[in-house]
């Protein structure tokens, strides 16, 4: 509203010509002042409609900008509705100027409604003096604003909002125009009755806008979701319609599975079928699909392109039972398909394995009754499988103990877990055999199948019991060569320090003897043991460097004595082609050789015994060398020689009683040189001795090739160990050794040499005394009380001070896992009891000089 208290020629200074009325005219002075109040309602709805639209569009970004538009457009508004305004006469003009000033509220706040009724009155200021109602129109706009914005922050509903608004417009111009009482009641009523009305049309625009706006946002919301739905959909969807020449038209085409198979919706969407990129067989099929479909029947099925199989869907659409358009959907199921393939190829694997297994493969319900079997169990049964089915096993074959089926096919199929079991089957005619029985529960989709598998092991069964007795033999052997070693190694060692005594010629032959019964004794003793080993296939060959010169350099050594005592010669040759240095076990090479050696000393009385070694043929890596061991003993028929390389029996029998023995040791031999790769052969003449010859391969590695510095031909062969024993003199012994006899024998042979010697009954008591002396060496017993030599060699080892000094297993245990364990532990070195004080000498001097330099 504006309030005119100034003439009628200054009101004319405004730019258009406003008609001037009083309250007194006639009708045709009515029908102008309606006509007026028709186009400023006009001018304030247009107005209103089309910036309200804009502002609901953006009514989400409520900024300073939002706000700021909202003020000025609203603003500029109503300076056009006062510009409009109705004029009743010199100082009374209706208008709807706070209307606009009400929506900026409601769209911006008290800010924007503040900035429109300041640019309102001050369009207001501009086109009239100042004067007393000017300020009321001021105030009066003021108050307004106020009250319209505390209405619109207090309350929330938009009626709400608006009514409270208009009412306090109303108040506010009614209080106003009463105070100042410049303007008639009846003016003051028109006035606030037309503001009240224009309010009321203007809420009801805005609300049917807003509700107009936010259904299109839905709609626009709603839209785009479908879109990402069928953007994100793992499938394809597309919508099909047929145009009026009958073509068929995709006119949408969306889902990831386009995009996987190299598409893009443009590529469809749009497009007759005729126009897409496919198969003319493929566009065929579809085109007879989709006839089919337009006709109302919904249509599935497989296919594959661009290395994908799809299930597609033609699904009709109808409208007053007609088709309008079909919806295509595709889903990738080529994973599926693959699944399918690889399920179909296990389980005809799965059908092959059991119909062709060498086991009883039965398939049960939970009641126990046969429900599948495969084609063994009905051959063994000597009946079809329709026979076999639904019967239990126990009315079929003859279960030793049905008792534990029964209760372990019952446990499996409460607890669903799987049951295995042995037990004695008799089947049909076969006689009692024994099975490994395994129940496991099978869910076929909710079906609980019980599944045996029962697999014969009697064979098993029986090498398992052999097996058994072959360990228990061998633990027998053991610890028999054991019990025995331990006390021949006393027998031996006493009468060897007895030998070093005053004795009488008759007393030293019968020590000579005994020394001999012993150690033949202890060679029988090995013989049984490696027959044994070779019998059970458990030889195992080391593959290791060795010193071919030092086996026979050693292999002299310990025949040497034997020979001087039966004044024989002793000769040893090795060819310059043979390699020094070659890569096998010199173990196993020195047995044969040292077996071979003992027999020409056992069968010799007079003459010679020669050892040689030649090279037969020799590659890039491998070389295979022959060692011959003859003599001039009495030698034998072929008769004999026949019979020679069979266990337990030797060339005579007359021969065993006079020269002893197992008839073990050829037997040895000649399978330890198959083992390295060979073969041992003789020749002998009876009274002329025999020449035995065997080959072994060898790998080398193009060593030096060494000349034999064994005795040459026709020299007695004697042995001095004084180089050996000046070493050793005044070196300080510890002797680890439980047993009292053992302890004797091994410190007096130690003492004789000239080594002082400190002796413990156990390791513990061993790791005692290297905390409180010195030792060059440590000769540890294995099997202790209290401490085993193991044990006591790990803590010795464990002192900073005594990582290296030599430690000496001594041993009645031959066994090579013995041994490796010797070695595991911490040791130098083994020596087997009963020792020999010539080769316990030797390794004492060799670690104790390579420990001093």
């Amino acid at each position: 509203m504006i309030k005119s208290y100034f003439p009628i020629t200054e009101h004319r200074r405004i730019k258009r010509h406003c008609r001037i009325l009083s309250y007194n005219d006639n009708e045709l002075a009515v029908y102008a002042v309606l006509k007026d109040l028709i186009v400023n309602a006009a001018f304030m709805t247009v107005f209103i409609f089309f910036s309200s639209r804009l502002l609901v569009k953006n009514r989400i970004i409520q900024d300073w900008k939002y706000k700021l538009s909202s003020g000025v457009l609203q603003g500029g508004f109503g300076i056009i509705l006062v510009y409009y305004g109705v004029h009743l006469n010199s100082t009374t003009v209706i208008d709807l100027r706070y209307i606009p000033v009400l929506v900026a509220a409601q769209f911006g706040g008290f800010g924007a409604a503040g900035l429109a009724g300041a640019l309102i009155i001050a369009f207001r200021m501009s086109i009239t003096p100042i004067s007393a109602s000017s300020w009321i129109a001021v105030y009066t706009m003021i108050l307004f604003i106020c009250a319209a914005a505390l209405v619109t922050k207090s309350l929330k509903s938009y009626w709400l909002q608006w009514g409270y608004s208009l009412l306090s417009l109303v108040l506010v111009l009614m209080v106003v125009g009463t105070l100042s009482a410049v303007i008639p009641l009846e003016v003051l009523f028109s006035i606030s009755l037309f503001n009240l009305l224009g309010g009321l049309v203007i809420a009801y625009l805005l609300s049917y806008l807003i509700r107009t706006e936010q259904l299109e946002q839905r709609v626009r919301s709603i839209q785009l979701e479908l879109q990402r739905m069928l953007h994100f959909q793992p499938g394809l969807s597309a919508k099909i319609i047929r145009n009026d020449q009958g073509e068929y038209v995709y006119t949408i085409c969306e889902g990831q599975l386009l995009y996987k198979q190299g598409g893009r919706p443009e590529d469809l969407a749009g497009k007759k079928l005729s126009e897409i990129d496919l198969t003319p067989e493929h566009k065929i099929m579809l085109k007879e699909y989709l006839d089919r479909v337009f006709q109302g029947e919904k249509m599935t099925y497989e296919s594959g392109l661009n290395g994908f199989v799809t299930f597609n869907v033609l699904q009709p659409v109808f409208e007053q039972d007609q088709v309008i358009e079909v919806i295509f959907s595709s889903t990738d199921i080529t994973d599926r398909k693959q699944t399918e393939r690889h399920l179909m190829e296990s389980e005809a694997r799965y059908r092959t394995i059991v119909e062709h297994s060498d086991d009883f493969i039965l398939s049960f319900d939970t009641q126990g009754m046969i429900v599948s079997a495969n084609k063994i169990f009905g051959d063994r049964l000597q009946l079809p499988i329709e026979r076999i089915m639904g019967k239990s096993l126990m009315d079929l074959v003859h279960i030793q103990n049905e008792g534990e089926w029964v209760h372990r096919f019952q446990e499996a199929a409460r607890q669903r877990c799987l049951q295995r079991f042995e037990t004695d089957i008799h089947l049909l005619h076969d006689q009692l055999r024994s099975y490994s029985i395994t129940i496991s529960p099978l869910d076929l989709e909710g079906q609980l199948r019980m599944v045996a598998t029962i697999h014969d092991i009697s064979d098993w069964k029986q090498k398992r019991e052999a097996d058994d007795a072959n360990k228990a033999k061998s633990r027998f052997l053991a610890q028999m060569s054991h019990e025995i070693r331990t006390p021949i190694n006393a027998v031996i060692g006493l009468n060897y320090l007895l030998q070093q005594t005053d004795l009488t010629d008759i007393q030293k032959n019968y020590v000579g003897k005994s020394i001999i019964s012993a150690k033949s004794l202890l060679n029988i003793i090995n013989d049984i043991l490696d027959f044994s080993k070779i019998e059970a296939n458990k030889v195992e060959l080391e593959k290791i460097d060795f010193d071919l010169y030092q086996v026979m350099s050693d292999l002299s050594n310990m025949v040497s004595f034997k020979a001087n005592e039966k004044d024989l010669t002793l000769r040893f040759s090795i060819h310059p082609q043979v390699p020094q240095r070659l890569i096998g076990d010199p173990f196993r090479l020195s047995q044969i050789l040292l077996n071979l050696t003992n027999n020409a000393l056992k069968f010799t009385e007079s003459g010679e015994i020669s050892v040689s070694a030649a090279v037969v043929s020799m590659g890039d890596r491998d070389v295979t060398i022959s060692f011959s061991v003859c003599d001039t003993g009495i030698g034998m028929t072929s008769e004999q020689q026949k019979l020679l390389f069979h266990e337990f029996t030797q060339a005579d029998m007359s021969t065993t009683r006079k020269y002893g023995g197992t008839g073990l040791g050829l037997v040895i031999s000649k399978n330890l040189a198959e083992l390295m790769g060979g073969t041992l052969q003789v020749e002998s003449e009876a009274g002329s001795g025999s020449c035995f010859t065997f080959t072994v391969q060898f790998e080398h590695n193009h060593s030096t090739l060494v000349q034999p510095a064994t005795p040459s031909s026709g020299q007695k062969h004697s042995y001095n160990h004084g180089d050996k024993l000046a070493v050793l003199r005044d070196a300080v012994i510890l002797l680890v050794e439980d047993n009292e006899i053992n302890q004797l024998v091994a410190k007096e042979i130690l003492k004789e040499a000239g080594m002082h010697v400190d002796v413990a009954d156990n390791g513990e008591e061993a790791v005692k005394y290297v905390q409180g002396r010195s030792y060059d060496a440590i000769i540890m017993d294995l099997q202790m009380p209290r401490m085993d030599g193991y044990e006591a060699t790990r803590r010795i080892r464990a002192f900073e001070d005594l990582k290296d000094t030599p430690i000496i297993a001594m041993t009645a245990d031959t066994m090579k896992e013995v041994q490796e364990k010797v070695l595991e532990a911490g040791m130098n070195a083994y020596v087997t009891k009963p020792f020999d004080p010539i080769q316990l000498f030797s390794v004492l001097q060799r670690l104790i000089q390579a420990s001093r330099y």
